[in-house]
């Protein structure tokens, strides 16, 4: 039996109100969900809430989660497909699952791999680094994130001898097929290091080599934490 209804135009930015339309109830039913039309139309629906980041592969990767997302609190991990995210975000993500006793890297981003000489594939989050206060903050952001279920942004001064080294870090929540957030989706890239002016007789090169390693920082300091509200 048709029916009269306000229904939705395809707009600039996706989907939005139209004028008053004639459909039947199958046609209804069959109307596509607003993240399938945005994905096969490889677009992004504005998302504020990352606008702040510039850092543009993280700014990328905020916008495809808002995507996947659609208009549910956090998108659905199965929805989340490696194929569709750009081939310079992808060596810098990782895939962290929540257990009963804590978190564990499920994969680790090629581009971290080969600057820190580390496989986290695998590994606890407690193994992350040799310094147990900077693992217990990194477990503690995850744990913040997937129970809020809420993307958190932070940013944070690593420093080793005389190298200090700025990672900037974006965690967005999944959720599996009971909708908990077991999953989180984290991207982590830095910027290059900073070298002591006092070292500045040394060999840059040589200096980074020997203390650059992510697992080796003797101290940190939070510079940004942000949670992001939806």
């Amino acid at each position: 039996m048709p029916i009269r209804f306000r229904g939705l135009r395809d707009g600039p930015f996706g989907l939005v109100p139209g004028g008053p339309e004639t459909v039947s109830l199958r046609k209804t039913c069959e109307l596509p969900a607003c993240s399938d039309v945005l994905k096969l139309r490889g677009e992004h629906r504005p998302a504020s809430e990352f606008h702040f980041l510039e850092e543009p592969r993280l700014n990328w990767l905020g916008r495809y989660w808002s995507d996947l997302r659609g208009w549910a609190d956090i998108p659905k991990r199965r929805h989340l497909d490696p194929l569709d995210i750009r081939h310079d975000v992808l060596p810098w993500i990782f895939l962290i699952e929540r257990r009963d006793h804590g978190f564990r890297y499920r994969l680790s981003g090629s581009g971290h791999r080969a600057a820190t000489g580390k496989e986290l594939t695998g590994q606890a989050i407690e193994d992350t680094t040799d310094n147990p206060a900077f693992n217990a903050h990194l477990a503690q952001l995850f744990r913040t994130s997937a129970t809020r279920r809420r993307p958190f942004y932070s940013k944070d001064r690593l420093i080793c001898g005389p190298v200090a080294r700025c990672v900037e870090r974006l965690i967005l929540p999944l959720s599996d097929t009971d909708n908990c957030a077991t999953t989180l989706l984290v991207a982590q890239v830095e910027k290059a290091p900073v070298i002591d002016k006092a070292f500045a007789t040394t060999s840059p090169a040589k200096l980074v080599r020997r203390y650059m390693f992510y697992q080796r920082a003797e101290s940190f300091d939070t510079v940004t934490l942000r949670e992001l509200y939806l």
